[in-house]
């Protein structure tokens, strides 16, 4: 099996997997013993994909050369994507959308490739980790909107791996959200990167089990924070912050959690953003035993455990930072229109801005519009808010298309 230098930075893919926009770094085998000229290209198309198909088995992708624009975005019925709208809002969004993407992506890379790595010789690259991961705070600062779309439309297949990472952005924006400084920024999106470690060591069989736990599944999964502290710890020297982080981020504040049974402020304070970012992540993503929910759902609960479960101060940051209807949402308005949430009004959480893409008759619009739902109206009266948060792909609906 070849493996290129730096392994660590590429995504391998079965060439039956490449998609539009990808950049082939290396082949599954040397560049002179294959037919292409030059080394190193994008895909563009599905004659490109072809074109490599007949050559090799599998190939490296970088993630931190990603090409958008390559294909006609479609909705999922195979309809075309209404043209795109020039607006600043989508055109910006657009624009650090894809200056997010690289970074996040190579830092899944990473992880994936520290936690294979753990696996397999039971080494833990933290400093490559905290490397990968800090591009992402910048991101986080100058990006937010752009970086809460990211987070809820990557695709989560592998589930350890992504919500290590959706968990440390999420945090981020927590911390960032309440003024912690850089350096604690770095310290917070470590040590949530690194909570869930010591899942390397569960049997796959539990780890996606499709039924409730027992009682004693549920205490062998519980362990997993403890092999986690073990294993940051063991050849290197760890931050307290970051050890904190690993150790608490199970606690309630009302004492309900684990392993400890802490409560209130015994839990230090980035622990408890760590908690409050792992359960949302947790809950609006789909796992082997439970369906995901809505994003406003998921904050209602997150609302309905102020000050039992989560800080009711804390939450309320949260929600400040994210939205009620986050950024990437997929939304019906009370006219029936379908729209795609695309930017957060602070004083006004429920009436965020969104590009409309499906008429009242449930119809693609030839041509996106976005509207400010705390400005605007129906027919210089009629006031329009969201009536609900749609699941992914309702309508055949594809929010990533709006950022292609």
């Amino acid at each position: 099996m070849f493996v290129p230098p730096d392994a660590e930075k590429y995504i391998e893919v079965p060439v039956h997997q490449l998609e539009a926009g990808m950049y082939i770094a290396y082949l599954d085998r040397p560049w002179l013993e294959s037919p292409f000229a030059v080394q190193g290209f994008y895909v563009h198309n599905e004659a490109d994909i072809l074109e490599v198909a007949d050559a090799c088995s599998y190939v490296f992708v970088d993630p931190r050369r990603h090409q958008r624009g390559s294909y006609t975005p479609k909705f999922t019925n195979g309809i075309d994507f209404p043209q795109k709208s020039s607006d600043d809002v989508t055109v910006g969004l657009r624009r650090d959308f894809e200056a997010a993407e690289t970074d996040y992506d190579s830092a899944a890379v990473v992880v994936r490739k520290a936690f294979e790595r753990l696996k397999s010789t039971g080494e833990l690259n933290v400093a490559a980790v905290q490397e990968a991961v800090n591009p992402l705070i910048d991101h986080v600062i100058h990006r937010k909107e752009a970086v809460v779309a990211l987070v809820r439309m990557k695709k989560k297949d592998d589930y350890l791996y992504n919500h290590s990472i959706s968990t440390a952005v999420i945090a981020a924006m927590i911390g960032q959200q309440i003024g912690l400084p850089l350096e604690d920024l770095q310290k917070l999106t470590l040590g949530c990167a690194l909570i869930d470690v010591g899942k390397v060591k569960m049997p796959d069989e539990l780890l996606n089990s499709s039924a409730p736990l027992t009682d004693a599944q549920t205490e062998a999964m519980r362990k997993h924070v403890a092999f986690s502290l073990a294993l940051i710890t063991r050849d290197q020297e760890i931050d307290q912050a970051v050890q904190d982080i690993v150790a608490y981020h199970h606690e309630r504040w009302d004492g309900s959690g684990y392993p400890k049974g802490a409560q209130a402020n015994e839990i230090p304070l980035m622990a408890r953003i760590a908690a409050l970012a792992d359960t949302y992540d947790a809950m609006t993503t789909k796992r082997p035993y439970a369906p995901s929910r809505s994003s406003f759902d998921t904050v209602q609960e997150l609302i309905d455990q102020k000050d039992i479960k989560f800080p009711g101060v804390l939450v309320e940051q949260f929600v400040q930072a994210i939205g009620l209807f986050p950024t990437g949402s997929v939304v019906e308005l009370s006219t029936g229109e379908v729209g795609i949430v695309v930017a957060q009004n602070p004083t006004r959480r429920l009436k965020p801005k969104v590009v409309v893409v499906l008429d009242e008759n449930k119809k693609p619009r030839t041509e996106l519009v976005t509207i400010d739902l705390q400005k605007y109206t129906r027919n210089e009266e009629q006031q329009v808010w969201i009536k609900q948060e749609l699941p992914a792909g309702a309508h055949g609906i594809d929010a990533d298309a709006l950022y292609i």
